[in-house]
């Protein structure tokens, strides 16, 4: 077989990213844009050349491209929105990944329920109040659902998974950094009426988005303190790290995130690592006296003042309840949920999201729709629950055990949160899923996985 020679793969792959890099600058885009843009180019030819360093590829660099997510560019007389455009590369090469390596596995972990859940939010597209806000919503998720197949098909080992884990670490540096930023220049977000301030986001849209992304974060850095030689010195720059991450997730001042991040410790800590809970509840303590705003941040979780945002919740909950009853079966649509609450209650009541998954797809698809996503997360809970019993591998076991209790507490903060609106944290959590159903004992291997 013909090989193309390196030089001439250099000149294939530098030439296009000059000339696509004066195109943007002369149509008017600034320099660190373009720069952005051609980074893109270059990992997605990078993706398909290589799919495994690909696939680490984007998840290292999807937290940070919210950022750059609602601009867009005029080239040859169309808009361009570069959101659009990325989840478009993802998707395709994605599509191209798993058909290329079908081959090597026999059937694909949780094929069904996904099926079940993308079909009921497709279906809703009969019922819906605007179609066009569906197939946005519905590539959404499906990015997520080919990430998840993906990491399983090019994971092929544990050292895959290592590294993979390693990546989904690496990726929020770069976060937190312009996070602590924010909080010494004081630019963070500001909630007056909730008495909050300078709140950081990083390069998230939401302090919520980031600090729920934290929260996978560090989880994945107490396996790598928990199962490792303590005196590597790659074990002292991870936890380091994550004292960074830590310190940077106290100053998103996001209850839920807390209290999941605590639900992960404490189970951890009962049921294996007991000195390790009680260096963590330390800390945390620590964190708890040493800062008046999350000292105050978790005394009002027990607030009963209507304006505080727990009482906004409640009374959002029960407006949306109220709504989805109206169209129980289908919903309003997929990716109408936010379109009804404003229609109904207006803007005087603030934020448009119901900061509820389980009533959003209620309000999007119906009972269809909440059964089929019900579905999906028992049978994921069920086939961790599983592998961490069946595991005899202590590493791998400590692993599976956290991602298991780390699941279940993302969906318990779905009761109080959007979670599936974090992309970036839907990518990493579904990569790190499909990497681990790929590396584990054969009854879950590749030759085989429950449906």
């Amino acid at each position: 077989m013909y090989k193309i020679p390196s030089n001439k793969i250099l000149l294939l792959f530098f030439a296009p990213a000059i000339f696509l890099f004066i195109i943007l600058l002369l149509s008017g885009q600034n320099f660190i844009f373009s720069l952005f843009i051609i980074l893109i180019y270059g990992i997605f030819s990078i993706a398909f050349i290589n799919n495994k360093i690909g696939l680490f590829l984007l998840i290292l660099l999807r937290p940070c491209l919210d950022y750059f997510g609602g601009q867009s560019t005029v080239i040859a007389g169309m808009n361009l929105n570069f959101a659009d455009i990325f989840a478009i590369l993802t998707i395709a090469f994605c599509f191209y990944t798993i058909a290329k390596n079908l081959h090597r596995v026999k059937s694909l972990p949780l094929l069904r329920s996904w099926l079940f859940f993308l079909i009921a939010l497709s279906a809703s597209l009969i019922t819906s109040i605007n179609i066009a806000a569906g197939p946005v919503e519905i590539a959404r998720i499906l990015s997520s659902t080919l990430i998840f197949y993906t990491a399983f098909v090019v994971v092929e080992n544990s050292k895959d998974l290592s590294n993979l884990i390693k990546v989904i670490i690496v990726s929020a540096l770069i976060p937190s950094l312009v996070a602590i930023y924010q909080y010494i220049t004081q630019t963070g977000m500001t909630v007056p009426y909730e008495g909050v301030y300078n709140r950081v986001f990083g390069t998230f849209t939401h302090p919520n988005m980031l600090a729920f992304y934290l929260v996978l974060v560090l989880a994945l850095c107490f396996v790598v303190y928990l199962i490792s030689d303590k005196k590597k010195v790659t074990v002292t720059l991870f936890g380091l790290v994550a004292v960074l991450y830590l310190i940077t997730l106290a100053f998103t001042y996001t209850r839920s995130a807390w209290l999941g991040l605590l639900l992960i410790v404490v189970l951890l800590g009962l049921t294996r690592f007991r000195k390790f809970l009680i260096i963590s509840l330390v800390v945390l303590g620590i964190c708890y006296f040493s800062f008046q705003q999350i000292n105050q941040r978790v005394q009002n979780l027990s607030s009963s003042d209507p304006s505080s945002s727990v009482q906004w919740r409640i009374q959002m909950w029960r407006d949306s309840i109220g709504y989805s009853l109206q169209r129980p079966i289908l919903g309003y649509g997929i990716g109408n949920s936010n379109q009804v609450i404003l229609d109904n209650r207006g803007q005087q009541y603030g934020s448009d999201f119901e900061h509820n998954d389980y009533i959003r797809i209620a309000l999007d698809a119906g009972l269809v729709g909440l059964i089929a996503f019900l579905v999906l997360i028992i049978n994921l809970l069920s086939t961790l629950y599983k592998i961490y019993r069946e595991q005899k591998k202590p590493r791998l076991k400590v692993l599976a055990f956290v991602i298991f209790i780390l699941a279940i507490s993302f969906y318990l903060i779905s009761f109080g949160d959007n979670i599936l609106t974090d992309t970036a944290l839907e990518w990493s959590l579904w990569a790190l899923l499909g990497g681990l159903l790929a590396t584990v004992p054969p009854s879950f291997s590749r030759r085989g996985c429950p449906s």
